[in-house]
């Protein structure tokens, strides 16, 4: 059990609005306090790539979810409205947050692999061949996709939401940045605002010194290539284990 003797750490969540919930007094019981900045925003898009996709008239008997995000009003009216006959939708999420978004949407039985993450879910879908509906934002790169063709899925990707940078939100609270002792990011989008909200020099003195946390791998590689020292990797969980993940990263930073 880690000690919570001693000041308190703090640290900044740089994520939408609703991402991580609960995880700052999960934290704060094991003396780190988190101030969240909504650096990102989600906005879903219009109808027409809903009309498009219906327009293909595709039997699609997985759906796999990668965000909470994607569970917004113009996929659960496609859920619903779907014709009679159509196979049986089989709902996959990745973390624990998205299955409990798709559950409160009443879009259907919710299924999550055993291991948290992509890879998690790619190795849960193998077997059977499937026809694959994948919602995404604008951002999310096509790695999924690939490794879900290559187990013989067929797989439509639709852009069902943009994630926006906030560089402005970073830049009001800058000085919160610097002085914290280890940042979170829950996407690539948030490190774009980060490194727009600071300017060059006080970046690179961030990434000098300053453990970063993010979720899953592709906001690793985003971190490392912005010339993050120090990135710790953790996967979608409780905010209890997610607490506890980013108490042993800023443990591990001060050794």
């Amino acid at each position: 059990m880690t000690s919570t003797a001693g000041p308190l750490r703090r640290v900044v969540l740089l994520s939408a609005a609703d991402t991580l919930p609960g995880v700052g007094a999960s934290a704060r019981r094991l003396g780190v306090v988190v101030r969240r900045l909504e650096a990102i925003r989600p906005r879903e898009l219009g109808a027409e790539p809903w009309r498009r996709l219906a327009r293909r008239q595709l039997a699609f008997d997985t759906v796999v979810l990668t965000s909470r995000h994607a569970v917004g009003a113009r996929f659960r009216a496609w859920a619903r409205s779907r014709p009679p006959g159509s196979p049986l939708l089989e709902l996959w999420a990745v973390g624990p947050g998205t299955a409990a978004r798709a559950r409160a949407a009443g879009v259907g039985p919710i299924r999550r692999a055993r291991a948290v993450g992509a890879a998690g879910l790619v190795a849960a879908l193998r077997g059977r061949r499937r026809t694959v509906l994948r919602v995404r934002s604008d951002a999310a790169g096509p790695s999924l996709a690939r490794e879900l063709r290559a187990g013989g899925h067929r797989v439509v990707d639709v852009i069902g939401y943009r994630l926006e940078a906030r560089p402005a939100v970073v830049r009001r609270h800058r000085e919160a940045v610097r002085g914290s002792a280890g940042l979170v990011a829950t996407s690539p989008s948030g490190l774009r605002a980060l490194r727009a909200g600071l300017g060059v020099g006080a970046f690179r003195a961030v990434t000098a010194r300053t453990p970063i946390v993010v979720l899953g791998d592709r906001s690793a590689r985003a971190a490392r290539a912005l010339g993050f020292r120090r990135v710790a990797v953790a996967a979608p969980s409780t905010p209890q284990r997610f607490a506890r993940e980013l108490v042993r990263a800023l443990d591990d930073a001060r050794d």
